[in-house]
């Protein structure tokens, strides 16, 4: 079991003792349906809050809603919410990555034309796409901060006397 799968665990059932606290053991399916409701609205609103930053593929976003805690269900039901009103659409993401592809094979045939040969003009197009991949996954990378955010959030539960 990974630390994320744990994490998730950990927050399902605070979610079902949240739920013993504020309904009790027996609660019925009218307060079970709301809070369902709830939960799936507050995911197809950090769906929608993602989805303003930036395109996601459908894997992409279920996998950050599942990153945020919400379960199967939850996440479902943001993913179903995107979905209805096609604020989700892999195909656009699918056309936009071969839009980029052909402009840049475009661009290298353009300016070798004549010079090198298809082939030749594929593999440069294929070495700056993985180029441009490459530097912005660096841009993106995290892992230099994690340390300093793992120690300032110590410091911080310490001097506010939080016990983990």
């Amino acid at each position: 079991v990974s630390e994320l799968d744990s994490y998730v665990e950990s927050i399902d059932d605070d979610l079902a003792d949240l739920e013993d606290t504020l309904f009790g053991d027996d609660l019925d399916d009218e307060r079970s349906d709301a809070l369902l409701t709830f939960a799936g609205r507050e995911a197809a609103r950090a769906a929608m809050d993602m989805l303003i930053r930036r395109d996601y593929s459908e894997a992409e976003l279920y996998s950050k809603l599942k990153q945020k805690g919400f379960n199967d269900r939850t996440a479902g039901q943001g993913m179903d919410y995107v979905h209805s009103y096609h604020y989700l659409d892999d195909e656009r993401y699918y056309r936009d990555a071969a839009k980029f592809i052909t402009d840049i094979v475009n661009s290298y045939a353009s300016i070798y034309k004549g010079m090198k040969s298809d082939k030749d003009i594929l593999y440069m197009a294929l070495l700056d796409i993985a180029f441009r991949y490459e530097k912005e996954c660096g841009r993106n990378d995290t892992k230099p901060f994690s340390s300093i955010l793992t120690k300032l959030t110590s410091e911080i539960e310490e001097t506010l006397g939080v016990k983990k």
